[in-house]
């Protein structure tokens, strides 16, 4: 009678799924305690205890919202409102690979250090890696880049609006124009210059004030101007001189057609009475010349061999110029012996500063070719 009891108790809770008396599958997701023939009656409520409690950890109620105890649901084909539940923060994928449709390459493995380039419905890659110091450059529009060799094209006009430093040596080989548009100042070898805006006179130098600021300036001395002449003339004029208050004349001609006599005057000036002048000719009688005379005359001693000469001039508009010079005509013969001479003179215009300097000689008289004027002027 006790065992028929028994068995009967344990049907029922079989038949309603509170016990399992097997270790298959259980439907609702839990493992239960086993009851077995040994099992006492007296037992039996500790034992349905126990198995209840089992049953409500793993037990899935229902629920239109929330299920938070499920973590495996392996039969699970469709879950329409997966959408629903926001970020996912956590876990691994993996699943089938993902489409670029639905953001994803397309691809479950990806070259090492490719670079992935867009193609609408589907994804590519650069062609290779490149070679070290290639750069990726542009085709063009409908073409992918490739890896390219990067050169600097030396025949392009560039506009450079940074700041460049070249830490090396900078050379420019066969320019034939060169155009520096400094606003600013240049850094040559620590010091900053500041250029200026033009140029003045021809002969003027660049220099620099000793804080970086540069100028154009005279030298101390410059060659104005020269000539060397190719044709016999009479009379040899350079214009155009610099105004500075100092000249210093060199003439030489290798000889006269004639005998005659070597003369300097200013600018277009032909009045003879506006000159004067004095020399020593040979260590021997001074020779006042007087206005009556042609110009400035270097010697009183006409010769047809040849002269050199070196004049000083003062050259200030507001007082007149005064001129000293010495010099030798060749002598004439066959010695030749020099006829050395020295002595000053005079022009009259007290107005005007002188800006044309001219050698001349006697009527019909012309100096022979190869005759040189050269002019320095001292900066004002």
């Amino acid at each position: 009678m006790k065992n028929i009891f028994i068995y009967i108790c344990i049907s029922l809770l079989v038949s309603i799924g509170v016990v399992s008396l097997s270790n298959s599958e259980i439907p609702l997701g839990t493992t239960v305690t086993q009851i077995t023939g040994s099992d006492k009656l007296s037992d039996l409520d500790t034992l349905i205890n126990t198995v209840t409690s089992q049953l409500n950890i793993g037990k899935i109620e229902v629920s239109t919202t929330t299920n938070h105890k499920i973590t495996t649901m392996n039969g699970l084909t469709s879950a329409s409102n997966l959408a629903t539940i926001g970020t996912i923060t956590s876990g691994t994928w993996n699943g089938t690979t993902i489409t670029v449709a639905n953001g994803g390459t397309g691809s479950t493995t990806l070259g090492q250090y490719r670079v992935l380039l867009g193609g609408g419905s589907s994804l590519s890659t650069v062609q290779g890696l490149g070679d070290s110091g290639q750069s990726l450059v542009s085709t063009g529009a409908g073409s992918a880049p490739t890896w390219q060799t990067v050169s600097f094209d030396t025949t392009a006009n560039y506009n450079l609006s940074g700041n460049w430093y070249f830490a090396g040596n900078a050379s420019t080989t066969n320019a034939t124009s060169t155009n520096f548009a400094v606003t600013g100042a240049t850094h040559f070898a620590g010091v900053d210059y500041r250029w200026p805006s033009s140029q003045i006179a021809s002969g003027t130098v660049l220099t620099t004030n000793n804080s970086g600021n540069l100028s154009w300036d005279y030298e101390s001395w410059f060659i104005a101007s020269s000539t060397v002449t190719e044709a016999a003339s009479s009379s040899i004029s350079i214009a155009n001189l610099p105004n500075t208050r100092l000249f210093h004349v060199f003439f030489f001609t290798p000889g006269l057609s004639s005998a005659g006599r070597g003369s300097m005057y200013f600018n277009s000036d032909l009045t003879v009475g506006n000159y004067s002048s004095a020399s020593v000719d040979n260590g021997a009688t001074a020779v006042n010349q007087g206005n009556a005379t042609q110009y400035i005359r270097t010697s009183n001693q006409a010769t047809t061999s040849g002269m050199i000469y070196d004049f000083d001039i003062y050259n200030v508009a507001s007082f007149r110029k005064v001129v000293h010079f010495e010099g030798a005509n060749v002598g004439t013969g066959g010695s030749h012996i020099p006829y050395l001479s020295t002595g000053a003179g005079s022009w009259s215009d007290a107005s005007n500063r002188i800006v044309r300097i001219t050698m001349t000689t006697e009527s019909a008289v012309t100096f022979d070719v190869g005759t040189t004027v050269i002019i320095y002027a001292k900066r004002p």
